[in-house]
């Protein structure tokens, strides 16, 4: 059964678009070991044209994950990814440009995963 874990909303204010990264997720109840199957997040509709990418990078700051840019302006769901997460990843939000009048808000930031069987017999 797949679970979900949410991820605190990012807002990145005019002129700003430096990539801002989560805490640990394995920090996080229910998050152990498993596979991440997909992710949503919500992207107001800023003043200028601009992507919104999510990274997720392993406990070595590596990146293991990267998806294609976002659009602005309404809920995106990115489903039959299989991207594993084994301990103390991080996420990224990486907004491409400067958001313009007013920022960027990224909320609703969910990530779903299936956890590994074995941690399911664990419990």
């Amino acid at each position: 059964m797949a679970k979900k874990i949410r991820i605190p909303n990012v807002t990145v204010a005019a002129g700003g678009h430096a990539p801002v990264v989560s805490p640990k997720i394995s920090m996080n109840q229910g998050v152990h070991q498993g596979k991440m199957i997909g992710f949503k997040m919500t992207i107001s509709n800023c003043t200028n044209n601009i992507g919104v990418v999510l990274q997720i990078k392993d406990s070595d700051s590596d990146v293991i994950y990267t998806s294609n840019a976002q659009t602005k302006g309404g809920t995106r769901v990115v489903m039959g990814l299989d991207v594993p997460l084994v301990e103390k990843e991080t996420v990224v939000i990486d907004p491409d440009g400067d958001p313009g009048t007013g920022g960027v808000t990224i909320s609703n930031i969910t990530l779903y995963y299936h956890p590994d069987v074995t941690e399911l017999q664990l419990r």
